[in-house]
């Protein structure tokens, strides 16, 4: 029994070392390639990590002016599509696990049916929306269409949470006066944080590596995300290999820290509420 047990154990940590290695390698070897001398970009066998470490990709995609765009396009529609999906998700949850009126289930199943389109299918309908009321070749337009993804996820996240969240908390506030939107503020958010987070995690991932939508509306080239930037220059016929690497390893650090940031949020969020006072 005992020699299962270690068995079991030791398999259990295999797996995990297995999967880890795995999903970080390559990680590893994208910051790896982006690190390493021109010359040593192509070698065989190709090394593990580089002889000396080289700056020459990051300067010349950082000096370009293309790089400097695409960021300040991705940053802006990034935030705004994550802080319009969680305002708007939060209320509509909020309505539609404690609200009483009728069409509620209705409304509910129509959002998650919208969420369940592929953009792909959604594409050609909100073009000829965004066609005709001039927002083809702007950065709102790339944003609503990325609402289309963001906002039906987090609200039937949210709705869940919120609905596991007591009841009998906003009844005793409402006794004492208490509005919805005070009892939302108060009571709920706080103790409804970690589905928020998880909720502006998912909206900021999807926005952040979102293309097909910014492909498509995002038509003029000051407008181009850093998703649209790295597919201009992996869609050459020379393609620097470098250049892609470091590219992509600069779209990935955004997550990375955007991830270290919110991990606070998730530790308050999960003890909120937990004293009294």
């Amino acid at each position: 029994m005992l020699r299962r047990n270690r068995f079991g154990i030791l398999s259990s940590y295999l797996f995990v070392i297995v999967a880890s290695f795995v999903a970080v390698f390559p990680l590893f070897w994208m910051f790896s390639s982006a690190l390493r001398p021109p010359e040593e970009l192509f070698v065989f066998p190709p090394r593990l990590f580089p002889s000396r470490l080289s700056l020459t990709y990051y300067a010349r995609i950082l000096l370009e002016n293309t790089f400097i765009r695409n960021l300040f396009n991705s940053l802006i529609i990034t935030i705004s599509t994550t802080a319009i999906s969680i305002v708007l998700s939060v209320l509509a949850a909020y309505s539609l696990s404690r609200g009483k009126y009728r069409g509620k289930n209705l409304i509910a199943s129509v959002i998650l049916i919208a969420y369940m389109f592929p953009p792909s299918l959604l594409m050609v309908s909100l073009f000829r929306i965004l066609t005709q009321v001039g927002l083809v070749g702007t950065r709102l337009g790339v944003i609503l269409c990325q609402l289309t993804i963001c906002f039906p996820y987090s609200t039937w996240l949210l709705r869940a949470y919120f609905a596991s969240i007591p009841k009998e908390l906003e009844e005793s506030a409402f006794i004492d006066g208490a509005g919805p939107l005070y009892c939302l503020r108060v009571i709920i958010l706080p103790l409804a944080m970690p589905g928020i987070v998880a909720a502006l995690v998912f909206s900021f991932i999807a926005s952040w590596r979102e293309f097909l939508y910014s492909f498509i509306i995002a038509t003029r080239t000051s407008m181009h995300p850093l998703s649209i930037g790295l597919w201009i220059q992996a869609g050459g016929d020379n393609m620097v290999w470098g250049d892609i690497m470091a590219w992509s390893s600069l779209m990935v650090v955004p997550i990375l820290l955007f991830f270290l940031l919110m991990q606070k949020q998730i530790v308050y969020g999960l003890t909120a509420g937990s004293v009294k006072g």
